[in-house]
């Protein structure tokens, strides 16, 4: 599942590539819903991709708007020359309440960079009670330590605290 949210009392789930869209009312009967953000053109710090949302979340704003938060499957140039792999988490919200159209102009909220290529799925953010809104990541042991595999042991956890985010709902 690439993300999954209650909307005006509808359950939509987003999966597989491309975010395909199922909806249902009461969580027996599904139908098939419009598809989710898609991809566009970014080139966004150097980047140049043109690839399917990856897996991700979905959230609302402030004003209740739905968001869906994820990374590009790849690119042909990463963020500032870098590999492939190197793609910015990124938010794009719906244009209407039924969920039929995305922006296409994404919120960049921070690049993720690593040693050799790793799928992530990114976690829904959640703001604490210092009113920051915090992003939980899993890395590489090898960002760390040697660069080389084996990998010396001992990865580390990052959080990333984004002022980008225009306020998902915790």
């Amino acid at each position: 599942i690439a993300g999954a949210l209650t909307h005006n009392g509808v359950h939509n789930i987003y999966q597989g590539t491309g975010w395909n869209h199922a909806l249902s009312h009461d969580l027996v009967k599904w139908s098939t819903g419009p598809i989710g953000p898609s991809a566009i053109n970014e080139t966004y710090a150097g980047m140049e991709s043109f690839s399917e949302p990856c897996s991700g979340y979905l959230t609302k704003d402030q004003d209740g708007k739905v968001c869906a938060g994820f990374r590009q499957c790849g690119s042909q140039k990463g963020v500032a020359g870098g590999a492939p792999w190197d793609v910015p988490l990124e938010l794009r919200c719906a244009l209407d309440d039924n969920l039929t159209a995305w922006t296409t102009h994404p919120d960049y909220l921070f690049n993720v960079s690593f040693y050799r290529a790793l799928p992530y799925d990114p976690a829904r953010p959640w703001q604490e009670a210092d009113g920051q809104w915090y992003q939980l990541l899993s890395m590489d042991g090898c960002n760390t330590t040697t660069r080389k595999l084996p990998c010396a042991s001992g990865g580390q956890l990052q959080l990333w605290v984004s002022t980008a985010l225009h306020g998902p709902e915790a």
